[in-house]
């Protein structure tokens, strides 16, 4: 596999690799809108609720162990280019996919064990179960070779196996459920199935042998031996952080399922996929592409470009945040009319601190590269830990009276505390330039172009055609004003 990085002229806005990916964040997103209008009018809220728990139970796990390993190697792969040393490099990362195979398989093997003793939860089954297990293991595999995908700037591979995959995960549960019948652990099989396949496909590009134990050349070969160490020195204060916010996101079901039932937890958990998806494709194109590019400056020991390029960032996924968010409020009714139906349609009323608790997450993983370039990752447990205490006790005292909106509003409170939390303790590391004023002004004229597309512009009698032009007219409003704003900036 060509591991030649290639030379990196400062864009203007975002750069050439970010739009190289935006097919494989669009085609992805636009199948998950189609799945969630299909699958909503197969399955209850309740059914819903039950795959919602599932998620609960396991992304925790998944989270913590793939994203723990997988953001050491985006870390130290341009640094190990650069010094020639990317055949040991890779060595290293399939000593960690090794351990990773069989720590999950451990790990999933006393999770059914525990579940064996004290017995199922209301509504899940041993097929579920194995399901859930056999995505779980595979899952778990994945990240850390497409990171290596993604610091190669392997891009074409890269896009196409997220394409593949969310097709793959649209046609493997509509097919299991036309050949038997519509139950949600053929949802969970078809999302599993897809996942082996990926893992089997990834495997090959990258030359990863997960299924073969390297111990022996660890053990006698001090370069690779130095290699493990480092991305387990750096990846290990990760585990528990991601962990924690994990659970951040992945508590509020618990307590909405214990305080009002599954169908609760169905109507929230889908509107939290549908409305993150718009504010977190954003992130993810921003990051997937600007990332292997940090690295790289980094590694060139470029720390001025390295500066203003997070600054950069920063401001565009505020910017295009803000304009998302103001976008989707427009859109939300006709969205929710569309793509879920009459049964969901009380999650209309959570969709906006959904969108601001998103845009803050997103923002802040800009914030996380200033700690990973620092070697610092164990300091993120402080706002992370935080922000979970906070999120725990609103929901705890507001579900009960509220419901499903205490939830939405609190989940919101949480990652703004972990964003202030974050950019004061990154003064004390390398100082997150996150501009105040520019934040402000954003905000300001988000608001203002969203309440003049609203009042300047008078309601009509269709539905779809008010809601096209007061959605076109914020969107014209808000762009040429902050483009105006950003024009300097951005040169």
């Amino acid at each position: 596999m060509a591991n030649r990085l290639r030379a990196w002229e400062h864009p203007t806005i975002l750069s050439a690799d970010s739009i190289k990916y935006l097919p494989a964040l669009i085609i992805p997103a636009i199948l998950a809108l189609l799945a969630s209008a299909i699958f909503t009018r197969i399955f209850t809220p309740r059914a819903y609720g039950v795959l919602a728990l599932i998620g609960a139970a396991t992304g925790p796990i998944l989270v913590a162990v793939n994203q723990g390993f997988a953001q050491p190697v985006a870390r130290y792969y341009a640094q190990y280019h650069q010094a020639e040393q990317t055949p040991a490099f890779v060595q290293g990362i399939e000593y960690l996919a090794v351990r990773i195979s069989f720590g999950m398989l451990g790990l999933i093997g006393l999770l059914i064990g525990i579940l064996a003793i004290g017995g199922l939860p209301s509504g899940f089954t041993w097929w579920l179960i194995g399901g859930a297990a056999l995505g779980l293991w595979a899952a778990s595999l994945v990240p850390v070779m497409m990171r290596q995908l993604q610091a190669a700037f392997h891009i074409r591979e890269y896009r196409r196996l997220h394409i593949v995959g969310a097709l793959l995960n649209l046609l493997f549960p509509l097919t299991l459920i036309g050949l038997f019948k519509a139950h949600i652990a053929l949802m969970v099989w078809g999302s599993s199935l897809s996942s082996l396949v990926i893992l089997v496909w990834v495997s090959r590009l990258t030359r990863t042998r997960w299924w073969r134990s390297p111990i022996k050349v660890v053990h006698y070969d001090p370069r690779i031996r130095s290699i493990v160490a480092q991305l387990v020195h750096f990846g290990l204060p990760l585990i528990p952080w991601f962990l924690i916010m994990s659970l951040l996101r992945t508590t509020d079901r618990y307590i909405l399922m214990l305080d009002r039932g599954s169908a609760a937890v169905g109507i929230y958990n889908t509107t939290y996929i549908l409305v993150a998806e718009s504010v977190g494709l954003l992130g993810r194109l921003v990051m997937v592409g600007e990332w292997p590019h940090l690295m790289d400056s980094w590694a060139r020991h470029q720390r001025g470009q390295t500066y203003a390029d997070i600054r950069r960032i920063t401001n565009v996924l505020l910017a295009l945040g803000i304009g998302v968010i103001g976008f989707q409020q427009t859109f939300s009714q006709l969205a929710f009319h569309v793509l879920l139906g009459q049964n969901f349609s009380a999650g209309q009323h959570i969709v906006l601190p959904i969108l601001l608790g998103m845009l803050i997450w997103a923002v802040c993983d800009v914030g996380h590269k200033i700690f990973e370039l620092s070697n610092k990752t164990s300091l993120l447990l402080i706002p992370a830990l935080s922000a979970w205490i906070v999120n725990l006790v609103l929901n705890v005292w507001l579900t009960p009276i509220w419901g499903v909106n205490a939830v939405a509003w609190d989940t919101f409170a949480a990652f703004g505390v972990y964003g202030i939390m974050l950019w004061l303790l990154s003064q004390w590391v390398w100082a997150w330039p996150l501009s105040l004023r520019t934040l402000a002004v954003l905000v300001t004229v988000g608001g203002i172009s969203w309440g003049l597309a609203y009042h300047l512009i008078p309601g009509m009698h269709d539905f779809w055609l008010t809601t096209l032009v007061h959605g076109g007219a914020f969107l014209i409003i808000y762009t040429l004003s902050i483009g105006t704003y950003f024009r300097r900036r951005f040169r």
